[in-house]
Parts: C-alpha cells; structure tokens; sequence
C-alpha cells in the first residue's frame, strides 16, 4: 500500500459489504492495515448485503434483497464525517471503535474461522467443464480477484490470486460451465446452521464507525434509564390525561390532513396512540425518541392495541439522518423549549427534512416561551395558536 505523501492523502475510510453471516473483523483488519501504511482512520462504513456463496447451497441467495434497503442515512453521515476534515474536526485515529465485535469474535475468527484455510481447504474449488465451456469470458470479467484468465480452450485458475469463493463465475456462466467440487453437502449443513443460529449476526448491520452516543441517552446508562422511567411515569399520569387531551392537540396540528408525519420525542407514546387511532388512510406516520426505553415503551404501546400504521424509531432529532423534504407535518410536542436541545440546530434540521410550506407543530406543558424562538432564524413562519397549540409553516 503507498504511504502518505504529495498524492495519497493521510486520512482512510474503509468501507465492507459483508453478507450477513461474517467473521465480523473485516474493519479490524481493514483499519490496522491502514494504520500500519501511516493513515489516521477517521470513520467507517460496513453494510449488510447479499452472501454470494450462499449460492452455491441454497435456492436463492442469503440476504438477496438486502442492497434494496434505503442507505441514505448511512450514506449522510459518512459524508458528515468526511466533512468534518475540512472543519479541522479530526479523530485521534484511534483504531478500537472498529474492533466493534470483541474478543471472543476475533478469537473465533483467528482460531476457528481462519478464512485463509478455509478457502484453500474447505470451501468448494471451481471446476470449468470443458464440454460445457464456449470461452465466452463472461467468468473473466466478473472475477472480482481476477482468478480467472485467458487460456487456448477455456479460462484458466491464477494461483497467485486465490479464489474468495464469491461464486459470481457460476452463476454468471450462461453455459452452466462452472461447477463445484467438494462435500456439498457437508457445506450446506454448515450454512444452514449458521444462518439458523443467526452465525455471526453483527448488531447494527449497517452502520458508520466511530458509533457517536450519549450514554445517558442511549439506554445503557443506570441513571438516564432512572430517570426516563421516572419521567414515563409522569407522562403516563391519570392527572395529565384528564388536564392535556391529546387527541385535542393533534388535531390542532391537522394530522387528520397531512400525509407525511413526523412526532419527534415520543416518550411514552402519550400523542403516538391516539394518533394511530386517528390516522387517515394512505398517510406515513414516523415517531422518533433518542432514548431505546421511549421507542420500546411506545412500540410496545402500540402492539398491546394491535395498532401496527406508525412506525417506531430512535434518531436524534438534531441529526434525524433521514431524507430532505420528506414530511408535510412535524409535532414538536413537550420537546421545547428544554435547556438540552439548541432550538437553532433543532429548527435548522426540521427544516431540512420539511416540505416547502409544511406545517409544525408545537405544544409545550404550560413552560413559558415565545414563537420567536423558532422564527428568529427566518425559516418559518408563525401562523397562530389553535388550542394551546403552536402552528408554524415552512418558509
């Protein structure tokens, strides 16, 4: 690998696909290589797609739909890290958050699983049946390690460059040319099993590295989870019901209109249910906490009343990750004004994500504040209060 220098730049980004069931320790190798070349190691990005050799045991690939998934989330906070380069805002070039898996993963891999053996020992061997083959050289082309090559009569395996067993050269082949050799069925048994035992299923499948949280607020935190039940426990008071209708405030917000919702802060899932209850059909309502106890306890809210049209998730209402003009209603309901959150970052990203004249949405439990805050910056618009509700529109 070239060092840094007047053309290579110092700063690396790995990035892995891996297919679901892996050794898990692609970044950790990834990273010290890159490191050991002279490199600071800023971030990361490992997703989930489909395991090709899957194919070679089973009727349809593992995790064939997997690339289908949105990874624009992903995709924006990767280029939010590459940004940070140019603000001067770099990491120590720490390689440990991409050892995400722990010892006992990579004792396994190193022990166990040595990948290097198996794919010279155990995995399948191609074999190109040379009645079958037209040396058409599609297998050529799509070799990703260039294995294959040009021969007289037929491709030819290149011993220097080792087969990954990605079997793209089988299933490519129009002639059926490519087969396998070795115990397949030793080999399905093995794959089967691990994808029943779920192998080596990495939590988050898909994710930038360095994971960025607040341990008070990302759930492994005694005294935030302390003090989240306590505050559930005051959401969920028979005395709030009776004083703050919830249903009353929503449709002050004119859910029962828009088609594209989204509650920021859903805590309890105070406003989530009736809002499920009232929902029209065909509109998309997302409810989001930063908390995973909120998204449990509003998730697990919304099952108890078989109510499955809203989806649940945890995001970080400064940093949502999710798509630009997606949503025509935003709920900002006992979210501000708190001395945690800085309304201009808060209304900068709702703007982002907010539809030309959109409307949000704000009710607060009686704390004094003024519609100012959220004008100030001159992206909306104040347009009056309905039932102690606060209704803005897009500029």
């Amino acid at each position: 690998m070239p060092k840094p220098g007047a053309i290579w730049g110092k700063y690396a980004i790995p990035y892995v696909t891996y297919g679901g069931i892996s050794s898990g320790i692609a970044l950790k190798e990834a990273s010290e290589s890159l490191k050991n070349s002279g490199r600071i190691v800023h971030a990361a990005l490992k997703v989930s797609a489909p395991h090709k050799m899957t194919r070679a045991f089973m009727p349809s690939e593992f995790n064939r739909d997997k690339l289908n998934t949105n990874l624009l989330p992903q995709v924006k906070e990767l280029v939010n890290r590459i940004m940070q380069l140019q603000q001067n805002k770099v990491s120590t070039g720490s390689i440990k958050p991409f050892h995400y898996n722990g010892l006992i993963t990579r004792l396994k891999a190193n022990i166990i699983f040595k990948e290097k053996v198996w794919h010279e020992k155990r995995y399948p061997n191609i074999v190109i049946n040379q009645d079958k083959c037209t040396n058409c050289g599609k297998c050529i082309k799509n070799c990703p390690v260039s294995h294959l090559s040009s021969g007289e009569s037929r491709p030819e395996t290149i011993a220097q460059s080792p087969c990954i067993h990605c079997l793209v050269c089988a299933s490519e082949c129009p002639q059926n040319a490519i087969e396998l050799a070795g115990d397949l069925e030793k080999g399905k048994a093995h794959m089967k099993n691990n994808i029943t035992k779920n192998g080596n299923k990495e939590t988050p499948e898909t994710s930038v590295y360095p994971i960025m949280e607040n341990k008070l607020l990302s759930g492994k935190s005694k005294v935030g989870n302390y003090f989240f039940m306590k505050m559930v426990s005051g959401l969920e008071s028979k005395v709030r019901y009776r004083k703050y209708n919830p249903e009353i405030a929503l449709k002050a917000a004119g859910i029962d209109v828009s088609k594209n919702i989204l509650e920021v802060g859903c805590g309890s899932g105070y406003f989530t249910l009736p809002a499920a209850q009232m929902l029209s059909d065909g509109s998309n309502y997302l409810a989001v906490d930063i908390h995973p106890n909120a998204v449990e306890a509003t998730s697990k809210k919304l099952h108890e009343h078989n109510l499955h049209n809203i989806k649940v998730e945890q995001r970080n209402a400064l940093n949502t990750l999710l798509s630009d003009n997606s949503f025509d209603a935003v709920l900002l309901f006992g979210v501000i004004p708190s001395a945690f959150i800085p309304i201009s970052k808060l209304m900068a990203e709702m703007c982002r994500i907010m539809q030309q004249g959109a409307s949000l949405s704000v009710w607060t439990l009686g704390i004094p504040w003024s519609p100012k805050s959220i004008t100030r910056d001159g992206m909306f618009e104040y347009v009056g209060n309905k039932n102690k509700v606060y209704n803005f529109i897009k500029k």
